[in-house]
């Protein structure tokens, strides 16, 4: 049977090089079931850890194999410690529901390219450093957001070659814990759907002055912000939060970005080292 992947998958930036699938939705694409059947060292279907390399429209391509959220048991999957959801602890509105599932990540396959600009490790939960395998959530509206921002930059004369994330994918277990901090209970964060960045193309870990004023403050982060409003005049589906923080440590203000599904802005500060 062949393999049908569409091209709509590398998004309207065309530089997103991964999915996160269910089973059911793997089902949905002709071959793919039969494709992970035929990649044995990609691990078995539907349990993961499974991950299939691919050619999209001549592109290097990704397919990860969710590990179903139902595999939780409690706050632990296997070894790793995820912690509770909002809905596990209350009720809550429909796009804060359970997760359907997580990417597995082990070592070999940590630096696997989600787009032309990020890698899997970008967005990995920033603790337990030792424990294998990872899990993280995933969701390819987010990179193709992002990748469209970092071309608005560019197009605007703004150097936007490497972007770093201070921030992607947060366990409700390391979110619970920097509450105190600044960090949101429901924070979207924990669905895999946003991420506090910086534009740092010239290395140095902090921001770059990108309003070229000889500064990096949030004068620079408001560029980025025009930025991302101008590309959600341009794709509506990928509306989401936008926050703009003062400075975190060492890296200077950052931007939080996400594709929660409706328009929310927001300024706040933050105290050194708070991971908001």
């Amino acid at each position: 049977r062949r393999l049908l992947i569409p091209d709509t998958l590398l998004g309207r930036s065309r530089a997103v090089r991964f999915a996160a699938l269910s089973a059911e939705e793997a089902d949905a694409l002709p071959g793919l079931r039969e494709a992970f059947a035929s990649h044995p060292a990609s691990g078995s279907f539907p349990v993961g850890p499974a991950t299939l390399a691919l050619d999209v429209a001549g592109t290097p391509f990704t397919v990860f194999l969710v590990r179903p959220f139902a595999h939780k048991r409690g706050e632990m999957m296997g070894s790793y410690r995820l912690g509770l959801w909002p809905a596990e602890r209350w009720m809550m509105a429909a796009n804060y529901l359970n997760p359907d599932g997580f990417v597995e990540v082990h070592p070999s396959t940590a630096d696997t390219r989600l787009s032309d600009h990020f890698v899997l490790r970008d967005f990995l939960t920033r603790d337990q450093e030792a424990t294998w395998p990872k899990f993280v959530l995933l969701e390819e509206r987010l990179l193709d957001k992002l990748e469209l921002v970092l071309r608005e930059l560019e197009t605007r004369g703004v150097e936007a070659g490497r972007a770093v994330v201070l921030s992607g994918f947060r366990a409700p277990y390391y979110n619970d814990r920097a509450i105190d901090e600044g960090a949101a209970r429901a924070s979207r964060h924990l669905f895999g759907d946003a991420a506090d960045l910086i534009i740092d193309a010239d290395g140095d870990g902090r921001m770059d002055d990108l309003n070229r004023d000889g500064r990096s403050d949030l004068r620079d982060v408001t560029v980025i912000a025009r930025a991302v409003a101008a590309v959600e005049r341009r794709h509506p589906e990928l509306l989401g939060g936008l926050g703009t923080y003062a400075a975190m440590g060492p890296s200077g203000p950052f931007a939080h970005i996400d594709v929660r599904g409706t328009s929310a802005r927001w300024e706040a500060r933050c105290r050194p080292r708070a991971d908001c």
